[in-house]
């Protein structure tokens, strides 16, 4: 880009600002994850459909799930990237998002793990339908 670190972090923090990336920080961290974020997320998943090409739209798949995902609950809670895992909620709940086949061996010795699946209608346990999510906001 030829321009300084400061400016890209500026223009970052601007863009947050006006609502159209959602920045995700590092669990447990202090000073430094609010310089740096761990994921930047376009702030909707629509942003997402409307500025990739449709055809690659599969392709986009789990990032489409972590970027609804990261909208609906950023509005209510705190949300967080652990060691394991996609997100922790207020530094509490761990959640694993992706498809109805999402393999489980990700959180299998964690504490407060959850799995947030799409293409599933009805949950269990911790497994909870990601369409669910939708209606927090």
């Amino acid at each position: 880009l030829n321009i300084a670190r400061d400016t890209i972090y500026l223009y970052i923090q601007y863009l947050e600002k006006a609502g159209l990336i959602t920045l995700v920080r590092k669990s447990g961290q202090g000073v430094k994850s609010v310089r740096k974020p761990q994921k930047i997320y376009l702030d909707n998943s629509v942003l997402l459909s409307v500025l990739s090409d449709l055809s690659e739209m599969d392709s986009f798949a789990g990032t489409r799930r972590e970027t609804f995902f990261a909208n609906q609950l950023s509005a209510v809670a705190k949300i967080a990237i652990p060691p394991r895992g996609d997100f922790v909620v207020n530094n509490s709940f761990t959640f694993e998002v992706g498809g109805k086949n999402k393999n489980r061996d990700q959180l299998q010795h964690a504490d407060n793990n959850y799995w947030a699946l799409d293409g599933i209608e009805i949950g269990h346990r911790t497994t909870i339908p990601l369409y669910l999510f939708g209606f927090l906001y």
